[in-house]
């Protein structure tokens, strides 16, 4: 039961650095998108 249990909050971390990175990856990629944006309006 204990090795079940570890292996869920480690998934559960994995899921959770999963999930920030694509944010990152999300929030980095639109900031990118505006500097292109405003860079070509200019």
């Amino acid at each position: 039961m204990s090795e079940n249990n570890g292996f869920k909050s480690f998934f559960i971390r994995g899921l959770i650095i999963i999930m920030t990175a694509i944010v990152f990856l999300f929030m980095g990629g639109a900031l990118t998108l505006g500097i292109l944006s405003v860079t070509n309006k200019v």
